[in-house]
């Protein structure tokens, strides 16, 4: 194709009331200005507030909608979100790695909804550090942390992952008056903090800051770069929708173009 404009690439599930999954990061990504390439992993059977259950698409069916997508257009940055068989994500970061060599990679381990369905129990050590080693960065929250390392303590939990890959540590789902978010790259720690919205839905929270910080990496950010923008994103999103006195995030492409 002759357009050169980067495109970001969600990889998820599909979330049928839109707000969370490839409807949400679809939605992050073009709102700064980036192009949105979207891939389906699983169809979904949910709302904000339940999940019935969930039908995986099949590893074969993965290659086929993304092969064209490597083919045809500048893909800068890969987000990805729920996979229900870490088989098939390990082989679908293999196969990113080899179609489009080393682009950023944020990987958003969704092991259950905001509603409590859940889609994994355990990823074995031998697993995670598959895609660890496939990832620019994980964004966890601190549940999903203290599950993906087999560690009560979410802090020394994503203090350990980050020896293989860069932990963004997220506090939205926390209750205190502020919102604390942690970027883990081994021995550095850079925090983010800023006061809570209360009556804010954090349905698909996770799935849309994934998403920016994905798209902040494509315009050529750096990680901690990146991971403040994306925070500030959030806020703005979440002040916003609180009615406070907060105008939405203005679009990339009002600023830089993404090359």
């Amino acid at each position: 194709m002759s357009d050169t404009t980067g495109y970001v690439l969600t990889i998820a599930g599909h979330d049928p009331s839109g707000g969370a999954g490839i409807l949400a990061d679809v939605r992050a990504i073009e709102s700064l200005g980036s192009r949105a390439l979207s891939v389906c992993t699983a169809l979904t059977y949910q709302t904000e507030n339940s999940c019935r259950g969930y039908r995986s698409v099949s590893l074969s069916d993965l290659r086929q909608q993304l092969l064209p997508l490597f083919e045809n257009y500048p893909i800068k940055a890969v987000k990805i979100g729920l996979f229900p068989c870490i088989y098939d994500l390990c082989e679908t970061l293999r196969l990113i790695r080899g179609a489009l060599g080393v682009v950023p990679v944020v990987w958003d381990p969704v092991l259950k909804t905001s509603s409590g369905y859940i889609f994994h129990d355990l990823i074995s050590e031998s697993e995670l550090k598959t895609i660890l080693s496939h990832c620019t960065v994980a964004t966890p929250n601190r549940e999903e942390v203290a599950l993906l390392s087999r560690m009560s303590c979410p802090d020394k939990s994503a203090e350990r992952l980050s020896q293989h890959a860069p932990i963004l540590l997220k506090g939205g789902h926390d209750q205190g008056d502020m919102v604390v978010d942690k970027l883990y790259d081994k021995e550095l720690v850079e925090v983010f903090r800023s006061k809570r919205f209360r009556g804010v839905s954090v349905h698909g929270s996770g799935c849309v800051h994934s998403s920016a910080l994905a798209t902040y990496l494509a315009c050529g950010d750096s990680l901690l770069d990146a991971s403040k923008k994306a925070f500030s994103y959030m806020q703005q999103l979440f002040g916003f929708h609180n009615g406070e006195d907060f105008e939405l995030p203005e679009p990339l492409s009002m600023r830089a173009p993404l090359v």
